[in-house]
């Protein structure tokens, strides 16, 4: 059994997605299909059984052209489970798996037939839902019968399109090495794609990295793909890749979202701070306010800080308490503070150059006066957000 891809390119609506492919598998094993969403994964095993045809290039199935072979040929030669099953009719799951024997017992019911659909449905764990009609079924129970349906086909080739995709971390290893120990036992070519890396990698004999733009970047087995180079650079995330029991496994950092954070509207680049803060954090005897609001009070400022700023000082609203030499307040102004910076960060305002914009929220007890309910945005100029504060808020701006 082999399948050769060689030069392929295909899309959608003059829409290219897959780009120059080149891709050969050959022998049993299990064989999983990884990458980001939208790189062409199951365009391009559609494109295997015929099911989409290529713009260009060419694929073979065991040395011939899927374009000159017919739909019965590419049944016999392989099955095929879709990622979403399109069946919403009323067939008890027992007839709607044994329509999966059709390329053999050519629409007869044969004894054999009904002997190996009651054993696949006993291997996957669902005998007791034959006689339950389909469309009552759960996403997870509908992608079981799928599976069940391409198994009772007996082909050389299976290809299931995310298979675990509705199923809970158990099933989706159980599902997953159930897959490698028919492609073991049977002789089978098993190709799947998955998006939990840790147990495809548990599993597979072989495993395909597909990038951006529609692009096979790695082939070979689970030690030689998942590096936490190609995972870093493919899936945009920082991770470490250790080794368990002789196979590599993903741990993911704290900075999974470092792309999220260059962003000027993530909630780290846009921040308050009061006459008493400078540089993200409390100083002096500010412990408490330390602990009110989590620890961190960043500068408003770009992401990185890497650039110089200018302060700005506005004008202290007449009346409220300043600081003494000891850097302690001398009434109730910085409690005050403390309360409505807790507020408005709590009810989702941000602050965003040189305006404050109010989130949708109706009026709730305890929120500022001014909040109240709101039909849309609306922009309140900084001396108002310092009226509401007190007068105690300092301005940084990008020299840039």
């Amino acid at each position: 059994m082999r399948i050769d891809i060689e030069g392929m390119s295909a899309g959608y609506g003059g829409s290219e997605i897959l780009k120059g492919i080149d891709l050969h598998l050959e022998g049993p094993g299990l064989t999983c299909i990884i990458g980001p969403n939208g790189v062409g994964k199951s365009t391009l095993v559609k494109c295997m059984n015929k099911l989409l045809e290529p713009t260009a290039g060419k694929v073979s199935v065991n040395g011939r052209d899927v374009k000159e072979m017919t739909r019965k040929e590419i049944s016999e030669a392989m099955s095929y489970v879709p990622v979403q099953s399109e069946d919403v009719f009323s067939m008890p799951v027992f007839d709607t798996v044994l329509v999966g024997r059709a390329n053999r017992s050519r629409w007869k019911t044969d004894p054999k037939d009904v002997v190996k659909v009651k054993k696949v449905l006993e291997v996957l764990g669902i005998s007791e839902l034959s006689d339950r009609p389909f469309d009552e079924l759960s996403a997870g129970q509908h992608q079981t019968v799928a599976i069940a349906r391409g198994l009772v086909q007996e082909t050389e080739i299976l290809i299931l399109d995310e298979p675990t995709s509705n199923l809970d971390i158990r099933h989706q290893v159980f599902i997953t090495s159930l897959m490698h120990e028919i492609a073991v036992s049977k002789g089978v070519m098993v190709i799947m794609i998955s998006h939990n890396l840790n147990i495809a990698s548990m599993f597979a004999d072989q495993m395909v990295l597909m990038a951006e733009p529609g692009i096979v970047k790695n082939v070979g087995t689970a030690e030689e793909v998942v590096t936490r180079e190609n995972i870093s650079e493919v899936y945009g995330v920082d991770c470490e890749v250790v080794m368990h029991k002789g196979r590599p496994a993903i741990l993911l950092e704290n900075s999974i979202f470092r792309r999220v954070r260059k962003s000027p509207f993530h909630p780290s680049s846009l921040v308050y701070t009061s006459k008493r803060f400078s540089h993200g954090r409390p100083q002096g005897a500010s412990g408490n306010a330390d602990k009110v609001l989590g620890g961190r009070i960043p500068l408003l400022r770009r992401p990185g800080g890497a650039r110089p700023h200018r302060q700005q000082e506005l004008p202290f609203r007449e009346g409220v308490p300043q600081r003494g030499p000891s850097g302690q307040d001398s009434g109730p102004g910085e409690q005050q503070l403390r309360q409505d910076l807790v507020r408005i960060r709590h009810h989702g305002h941000r602050l965003h150059g040189r305006r404050l914009l109010e989130g949708h929220r109706p009026a709730q007890r305890g929120v500022l006066p001014e909040q109240g309910p709101s039909r849309g945005p609306r922009h309140l100029p900084l001396r108002a957000l310092q009226a509401r504060l007190g007068g105690r808020v300092r301005v940084f701006q990008d020299l840039s």
